[in-house]
């Protein structure tokens, strides 16, 4: 599995993100105890929490959390980097004013390993955000700190900016 990843980008993306998943679970799982009845369940743009719930809400958003991370690499393993023929993942990709049918095979390889690499850091990021959104209630519930932070909004920006990049990347690509 490792070696076909390695065609695609380096596994390091997908090593980063499960390790940094690992470690938020470790996190909330010894705070866990010690958090107050009612934790921030919600934050307004600002950071600051404007929603309180009981604290067991942060094992939910665990699950979201492990749900998301192994869907993504799943979605990214089996249905862009697993078929043998680019050309088959190109069913999967959606690029509008594009006629796939005409794209040669380099072509389906170079937009299937920027879908690969993007998804990968798409997913690393998403790690990232959800451990810092565990850290910022935790941290928050503790009264150590008044919100989230400046790392939440940051990530955000980058998560709705990076599709984008490796959007443009594609279709300059396949022009020329």
């Amino acid at each position: 599995m490792w070696k076909k990843i390695k065609k695609y980008y380096s596994p390091v993306l997908d090593v980063l993100t499960f390790l940094i998943l690992i470690l938020t679970i470790l996190y909330v799982v010894y705070h866990y105890r010690y958090l107050p009845a009612e934790i921030p369940r919600h934050f307004n743009f600002a950071g600051e929490p404007d929603a309180w719930s009981s604290k067991t809400m942060i094992i939910g958003l665990g699950v979201l959390y492990i749900f998301i991370i192994v869907q993504c690499f799943i979605l990214n393993y089996f249905l862009i980097m697993r078929p043998k023929n680019p050309q088959n993942v190109l069913h999967v990709i959606n690029l509008p004013f594009m006629k796939k049918d005409e794209l040669s095979n380099h072509q389906a390889m170079d937009i299937r390993t920027h879908t690969a690499r993007m998804i990968a850091v798409l997913n690393l990021l998403v790690s990232i955000l959800f451990s810092a959104i565990h850290y910022g209630m935790i941290q928050t519930a503790y009264a150590n700190q008044e919100g989230l932070g400046i790392v939440v909004p940051i990530i955000t920006v980058i998560l709705l900016l990076l599709p984008i990049l490796y959007i443009w990347r594609i279709y300059r690509e396949i022009k020329h």
